[in-house]
């Protein structure tokens, strides 16, 4: 689970000032 969590969160936050879309904050959300 914390490998898939890293995995989303390094999608989600690619750079500074990366926004995450409503679809990938749901994924964040399903993990936790």
């Amino acid at each position: 689970m914390l490998q898939r969590l890293y995995e989303a969160c390094k999608h989600a936050f690619f750079g500074p000032g990366t926004i995450p879309s409503p679809q990938t904050i749901q994924q964040l959300r399903s993990i936790l």
